[in-house]
């Protein structure tokens, strides 16, 4: 449905609200309620709004008055919303909004019987999945295991009953599940994922006309794989297909190309070629706020990663103005407490310490760090993340000890959570090893240096930065 029928919605419910009284037909005044809050949530979605209040009150007013044993259906989609809602509700407390939709999942599954209901069960497990796999409390690990499970489960059911939309969003978010697990830890691996998103790629193609939006998904979660493969030709032709298709679609899904415009970009940083991921990234966040505010999340993540472009290519000015307009959006509308939030100000530190500010790196780099071991835990790459580039601050200021533990314990953590041959273990390795160099420890570092090449030639081949760098710093060592 497209947003003028979600309008038309919404204008019978308030309609149906005006002409009921809430004490007289109570069960009729609640399901008008569901359905305005089912009609705002899905205006609000296609909007890119972040303030899902509205919708989240409308919901509870309905599920006060209907009994889940009398309208399990209608109770199951309005809980649905109910959990929806809160997971887009970014514009409040982002980890406390997820630990509510999942609560809210949670009690409609313990309400439902998938024997009665399997349709309704199957696809509050799909949402129960998506929840834990967005959660920021807890163990990463777990969570993501929480989510596989439930994505199992409802899984089985929507296969069974052959509803293809519920079970390609399904499939999709298990897929990407997976890939987000470290090695070892689910017998699925990538190439299971990438298998799963061409069979979702074929299952569109039969059921759905034209190009979906689940397609685009699909495309772009597909390409995302193939970026961390180091295969970056083949993702490159996908964000290309998928550009070439949604510039004949502009005004119908405006997120899709600005947010695709944003990983093209990306892209070319990787390779690169910052002048044309520069070009990108002004396009996308011209063109997106055309169509919702500048200051939208949305808009806010892309002008990041243009002062990351800008930081990269030593424009430290126009990177430090830009990652201080984030950090300032951001933290007006996440709190003090948001890995996006922590994100940016690790990313400014970085600044800062490119040109020689070591006092106020240390301070962003701390807070970074104090910001991300709340919510998401020791054990998370976000977290191995700042500890490195303590250690390279540390380095940098002659405390070698200390900046050996932070990299020693950033190396840990990036083996545990990526596993052990992924790009950033090797960017920890080649750092650990010029710590292990200074200080004296020279077949340490000769062992950490081999073992980084090894890693960057076998994902992104014998030119590839890493092993270049890695290979130079063994020349100097063997001088």
């Amino acid at each position: 449905m497209t947003e003028l029928h979600y309008y038309e919605l919404l204008e019978i419910s308030q309609y149906g609200l005006d002409g009921i009284d809430e004490n007289s037909d109570s069960h009729t005044w609640a399901l008008f309620q569901g359905l305005l809050g089912l009609s705002l949530l899905q205006i609000l979605f296609q909007r890119s709004e972040e303030d899902f209040s509205r919708p989240i009150y409308h919901f509870k007013n309905a599920l006060r008055l209907l009994s889940v044993h009398e309208y399990a259906v209608e109770c199951t989609a309005i809980q649905i919303g109910l959990g929806d809602a809160y997971l887009n509700n970014i514009g409040s407390d982002r980890a406390g909004q997820i630990e509510l939709a999942i609560e809210t999942f949670e009690i409609s599954i313990s309400q439902l019987s998938n024997d009665t209901h399997p349709v309704q069960w199957a696809q509050l497990n799909i949402r129960l999945g998506n929840a834990y796999q967005k959660r920021l409390h807890g163990s990463r690990l777990e969570n993501l295991h929480l989510a596989i499970k439930a994505y199992d489960r409802g899984l089985i059911l929507l296969l069974e009953k052959e509803l293809p939309e519920e079970w390609v969003v399904g499939s999709i978010n298990l897929a990407t599940a997976i890939t987000e697990l470290p090695p070892g830890h689910d017998e699925r691996n990538v190439q299971w994922a990438i298998d799963i998103y061409l069979n979702v790629l074929k299952v569109i193609d039969h059921k759905f006309k034209g190009t979906h939006r689940l397609k685009i998904r699909t495309l772009k979660n597909l390409a995302g794989i193939y970026v961390d493969l180091a295969e970056l030709t083949a993702a490159e032709e996908i964000y290309v297909q998928l550009l070439t298709h949604l510039k004949r679609t502009l005004l119908n899904s405006p997120l899709d190309y600005a947010t695709t415009l944003d990983s093209l970009a990306s892209l070319y940083v990787e390779t690169e070629r910052f002048e044309l991921a520069e070009n990108y990234y002004k396009e996308a966040i011209f063109f997106l706020s055309q169509f919702i505010d500048s200051d939208n999340l949305v808009v806010v993540g892309i002008m990041n990663n243009l002062a990351v472009l800008y930081s990269a290519t030593n424009r430290y000015s126009y990177a430090e103005t830009l990652f201080k307009e984030v950090i300032e959006i951001r933290q007006r509308k996440l709190g003090d407490f948001d890995p996006d939030l922590a994100n940016t100000l690790n990313n400014l530190a970085d600044v800062y310490k490119n040109i020689g500010n070591h006092s106020r790196a240390e301070e962003l780099y701390s807070r970074a760090l104090e910001i991300n071991v709340k919510l998401l835990g020791w054990h998370h790459p976000n977290v191995a993340t700042v500890l490195n580039n303590l250690g390279l601050l540390n380095y940098s200021l002659g405390r070698l000890d200390l900046a050996i533990t932070q990299i020693q314990k950033a190396l840990q953590i990036s083996e545990e959570t990526l596993g052990n041959d992924h790009h950033k273990v090797a960017i920890r390795l080649v750092n650990l090893a010029g710590l292990y160099r200074a200080t004296g420890m020279v077949d340490q570092s000769f062992q950490l240096l081999t073992r980084a090449i090894s890693i960057g030639k076998s994902r992104f081949g014998n030119d590839s930065a890493i092993v270049k760098h890695a290979l130079a710093l063994l020349d100097n060592q063997n001088e």
